[in-house]
């Protein structure tokens, strides 16, 4: 297909000839400092490929360069007749086209060994279509890419490849992003509007993805306050010529806050005395900071994720010793109830209820960990969210998640991970190829793309008791899951499940590297989360 286009490139079907370079005498010495002739265009273009070692050779013996040059050659169609001065306007729009790209057009070398990365699968993916105006060619020698210099330049600096000056740092970002920016969404404007207790928590929570966001797009967000308790958040280019990016950025802000949105729960004070609203406001801001409380109506509740709720809840009910929010709403925020605070509960002289259906009990069944609910609710709750107690989130059975098929092999390797002198290191190898969505993914018989990962685990002994933690969760199809990509933006992409991972052997937290002394603690307790212990 390549010798196909190129042969149509020099206006001939395979065999004939293109004025490659015309025969200029007068550019001819007496001396023949500089010798012209003609070759095939494709013909050129597979010996400066395919015999670049050859060509070299007889450069460095000859003292001499090989320059390659066309002269383009318009005439008219015998098939039909045109205009006298078509052939002009023809030339004209040719010149044109060929100044448009003639000053952003660039070429960078690819080494073999970097063909499975993820940045030149992608490239071969986005060459394929119209808009990338890519061209990607590979030899025994290594890849060229010719590619207008925005996209050659950022490849470049992933790949750490190419001239110097193509990886400056003045250019905007090192880390991921497309290749091909997508035409703005009709659906998607330049700012996205929350309750301010939602972007106080995902601000608090997920300051390392806000953070990414921000790097990998290029963007900064701004916030109003257009009402009380609503707050507009904008998105704004760091730099003019990157504004198609703001659009992917706002893709992934709005991705992140629902995530939030639909992990987060409220738990309602029932009439609560002026100075119980004073003391549980202290109570909050003092030594819960991911926990927020709001008044709407007169009514004052605790907005939060569970884990972080339930302790707040538990805390504020201790120090006042009396309960002070609704039971039913406690109960969702894996609320326990300790000896105390059971001795001094009101009777409310409520009827028991499913927490689910918040009706009379039918069937009921209790799980472990103590809580009940209707069979038909409960069954409903694995269906969606697999064997988890919906009120405690302790896992009652085996959870698997939703990973498309892929492998993960491990290695140790002899270097060492800063922080951990002493021990070499476990390399783990993820692979997870392109495939088709099933009923369990967001866009079932849609394609979506695969990744390949790399992460690190000190070799000692609690190193390798998450290994095989990590080993069951992958087994259980939860390392993975099919989503938009934080890095790049992208729907439809395999992206990691929560398990965070050390993808690189330095750097620090902020890196997604060591040193970072509490982080094997961490992903214990994540896997933990997911019943992995």
């Amino acid at each position: 297909m390549f010798y196909q286009d190129l042969s149509k490139l020099s206006g001939q079907e395979g065999k004939g000839w293109v004025n490659a370079k015309h025969m200029n005498k007068s550019s001819q010495t007496e001396n023949n400092e500089n010798t012209d002739f003609k070759v095939p265009l494709f013909q050129y273009w597979y010996l400066n490929q395919a015999y670049s070692k050859e060509m070299h050779l007889i450069e460095s013996k000859y003292g001499v360069n090989i320059e390659s040059d066309v002269f383009v050659l318009i005439k008219s169609n015998s098939h039909q007749s045109i205009k006298d001065d078509n052939l002009s306007k023809a030339r004209e729009d040719f010149q044109v086209l060929v100044q448009k790209i003639a000053t952003n057009l660039d070429c960078i070398s690819i080494p073999h060994s970097h063909l499975e990365s993820d940045i030149v699968k992608e490239t071969m993916k986005h060459i394929q279509t119209d808009k990338a105006r890519m061209i990607l060619s590979m030899s025994a020698e290594d890849c060229k890419l010719l590619a207008p210099q925005q996209q050659a330049s950022m490849v470049a600096r992933r790949l750490g490849v190419g001239r110097k000056e193509d990886r400056s740092e003045s250019d905007f970002s090192k880390t991921a992003r497309h290749l091909i920016m997508d035409e703005k969404d009709p659906q998607l404007s330049s700012e996205l509007s929350m309750s301010q207790i939602h972007w106080d928590l995902i601000r608090i929570t997920h300051e390392k993805e806000i953070e990414d966001i921000i790097n990998n797009f290029g963007v900064v967000f701004q916030s109003s306050e257009p009402s009380p308790g609503t707050v507009k958040v904008t998105v704004q280019p760091r730099r003019e010529n990157f504004e198609d990016l703001k659009i992917h950025a706002l893709r992934a802000l709005t991705h992140l806050y629902q995530k939030v949105a639909m992990a987060t729960v409220t738990c309602t004070m029932r009439s609560p005395a002026p100075e119980s609203i004073v003391q549980t406001k202290e109570i909050i801001h003092s030594g819960h900071p991911f926990v927020g409380i709001e008044e709407k109506n007169g009514s004052y509740r605790l907005v939060g994720l569970p884990v972080h709720l339930g302790p707040a809840v538990t805390e504020v009910e201790k120090i006042l010793s009396h309960p002070v929010f609704h039971d039913k709403e406690k109960q969702m925020t894996g609320y326990y109830e300790s000896e105390e605070s059971k001795a001094i509960k009101m009777d409310d002289g409520e009827e028991e209820t499913c927490p689910i259906c918040m009706d009379h009990f039918k069937t009921k069944e209790k799980l472990i960990c103590g809580h009940g609910f209707c069979r038909e609710c409960v069954w409903r709750s694995v269906e969606s969210m697999g064997p988890i107690c919906p009120v405690c989130k302790k896992v009652f059975g085996k959870v698997e998640g939703n990973q498309p098929d892929g492998t993960m092999n491990t290695y140790v390797s002899v270097s060492k991970l800063q922080g951990f002198p002493d021990c070499n290191t476990i390399v783990i190898d993820y692979s997870i190829p392109n495939g088709i969505q099933t009923e369990k993914h967001p866009n079932p018989g849609k394609r979506y793309y695969g990744t390949k990962r790399q992460a690190y685990l000190p070799d000692n002994e609690e190193g390798r008791h998450v290994l095989r933690l990590l080993k069951r969760a992958f087994d259980q199809k939860l390392i993975f899951t099919v989503g938009t990509s934080r890095t790049t933006g992208r729907d439809d992409s395999v992206t990691w499940n929560d398990i965070h991972h050390k993808t690189s052997r330095y750097g620090g937290p902020q890196r997604y590297g060591y040193p970072d002394p509490d982080y094997l603690k961490r992903v214990k307790e994540e896997l933990k989360a997911k019943g992995i212990e």
